[in-house]
């Protein structure tokens, strides 16, 4: 949580402007959010998910 965060666990959550969360259940809320993970979701305008069962 904070202007560049960086989460990797199995169920991370990042919040941030340039949010990054890698690992299974990953969340990642930010700017420029990216998630990877088995059930990952980003949420911001550079959003990217990268998953198997994939919400943006």
């Amino acid at each position: 949580m904070g202007n560049s965060a960086n989460a990797s666990a199995n169920q991370t959550i990042a919040i941030g402007r340039s949010a990054n969360a890698s690992k299974e259940n990953a969340i990642a809320l930010g700017y420029n959010a990216q998630a990877t993970g088995e059930r990952a979701s980003a949420v911001g305008p550079d959003a990217k998910a990268i998953a198997n069962f994939t919400a943006v």
